[in-house]
C-alpha cells in the first residue's frame, strides 16, 4: 500500500487462465475506491494471442473492473473488447514507460490496483513507481 492505494503486483507471468484468476481476486477483495486493472501483454500464446487478449478485455467488464489500463503490443485488443462490452474508463499505453506516468495520474487513494502481465512487459515498474510515490 502506498498513499492509500493498494497494489496487487502479479506482473511476473500471465496467460489467459492466470489473468482471469487475478481479475477474480480483484473482484473479490474489499475496496473503498475503484478496482483498477493494469494489464499488459500475455506472451507465448501462439495463434490465439489476439483472441485471448480480447477475451480478457470482455471479462474485465463481467468481473466489475472500474478502470482498465492496457499496456503493450496487444493493448488495443484488450481495451477495445472492454469498451465494446461497456467499460467507459479505459486507457491504452504502448509501453511501460508511458504507462508509469499515466497510472500515477489515474489512481486515487482507496483504489485497489491489479498489475498483471507477462514478465517481458516490465509491468513491475508501474508498481515500483506507485510505491516510490509514498
Amino acid at each position: 500500500e502506498a498513499n492509500g492505494v493498494r497494489v496487487l503486483d502479479d506482473s511476473y507471468n500471465a496467460n489467459a487462465d492466470s489473468m482471469l484468476a487475478a481479475l477474480q481476486t480483484l473482484h473479490d477483495l474489499p475496496c473503498a475506491g475503484r478496482r483498477v486493472a493494469v494489464l499488459g501483454d500475455m506472451a507465448e500464446l501462439g495463434p490465439h494471442t489476439a483472441e485471448a487478449h480480447r477475451e480478457i478485455g470482455q471479462r474485465c467488464v463481467e468481473l466489475g473492473v472500474d478502470c482498465l489500463v492496457t499496456v503493450g503490443r496487444f493493448a488495443r485488443e484488450t481495451a477495445q473488447a472492454a469498451e465494446t462490452a461497456g467499460l467507459k474508463d479505459v486507457s491504452e499505453f504502448p509501453d511501460v514507460l508511458s504507462a508509469v506516468a499515466g497510472v500515477k495520474k489515474i489512481v486515487n487513494p482507496g483504489d485497489l490496483v491489479l498489475l498483471k502481465a507477462s514478465r517481458a512487459t516490465g509491468l513491475e515498474r508501474v508498481g515500483e513507481a506507485l510505491r516510490a510515490a509514498s
